[in-house]
């Protein structure tokens, strides 16, 4: 980008902007989770730690949003390029 270009607000802009909402308002204390922005952004956008009885679990997964308009859905769920393998979590 030039000096003397300025940034756009395009769909790539509000889709990413709608899928970080989304994911802080799914991914919340109230709900079991605390999300943390990994910044710099260097491939993963956000690391997701449970919580269960008011306990933060220092059990955390890595998540990558896509802001896409139309997610492919599989199976009841969104499908990703890459699934990682989580440990067996005895809560």
């Amino acid at each position: 980008m030039a000096l003397s270009d300025r940034p756009r607000v395009d769909t790539f802009a509000n889709n990413s902007a709608e899928s970080v909402r989304a994911l802080t308002a799914l991914f919340y204390e109230p709900n079991g989770y605390i999300s943390r922005a990994d910044i710099p952004d260097k491939g993963c956008d956000y690391f997701i730690e449970v919580v269960h009885d008011g306990d933060a679990k220092m059990w955390r997964f890595p998540l990558q949003l896509k802001s896409v308009q139309s997610p492919k859905y599989v199976d009841g769920g969104v499908s990703s390029p890459t699934i990682s393998n989580c440990p067996d979590w005895d809560i």
